[in-house]
C-alpha cells in the first residue's frame, strides 16, 4: 500500500487508467488542488469517478424546512451529514470544482435504502430534476 496526500499524490503523471474518489473531497483543505491531482495522475483517456454527499439531500431540505417553520435559523454547516466535513456541495458546485481538470461524462444520483419511504424517495430520483435532492452526487469524468 501507499500512503499519500490527495493534494500531493506520490505518483507520476498519467500513472492510472482509472481513479475513484469516494466521500473524500469534502474532507480536504484544498479541494481544487485535490481534484487537479486526481486529474494529473489519470491517463489521457482514463476515467474517474468522483462522489460526495449532496448538500441538498432530501433529508437536509426536510430538516431545514422543519427548522424554518419553527423560526430556527442554523448555519449551513449544522446540516452537514458529518461534523468532519469541511464543506459539502450541490450538484452545480461539485461540477464546477471538477470542471478545470475533468469533463463530465455521466451523472449518477444515489438514493437511500432504509425503509419503504427511503426506497420510494430513491425511485423518485428518476424523475427529471429530482436528482437535485439525492443523497450522494456521483460524477463519471474524463480528463478535460
Amino acid at each position: 500500500g501507499v500512503v499519500g496526500d490527495v493534494e500531493h499524490l506520490p505518483f507520476r503523471a498519467g500513472a492510472f487508467d482509472a481513479v475513484a474518489c469516494d466521500d473524500t473531497i469534502e474532507h480536504v483543505p484544498d479541494d481544487a488542488a485535490a481534484v487537479a491531482e486526481l486529474g494529473r495522475v489519470l491517463k489521457g483517456k482514463g476515467r474517474a469517478v468522483l462522489a460526495t454527499p449532496n448538500r441538498e439531500d432530501l433529508r437536509v431540505v426536510r430538516a431545514k424546512l422543519r427548522d424554518r417553520t419553527r423560526g430556527v435559523r442554523k448555519p449551513a454547516r449544522a446540516y452537514y451529514c458529518s461534523n468532519s466535513h469541511l464543506r459539502e456541495y450541490t450538484w452545480d458546485e461539485f461540477e464546477r470544482l471538477a470542471g478545470p481538470a475533468f469533463r463530465v461524462r455521466a451523472r449518477h444520483a444515489v438514493g437511500w435504502d432504509r425503509g419503504w419511504k427511503s426506497r420510494l424517495a430513491t425511485r423518485l430520483l428518476r424523475v427529471p430534476g429530482m436528482r437535485r435532492v439525492s443523497q450522494m452526487i456521483v460524477l463519471e469524468v474524463e480528463p478535460a
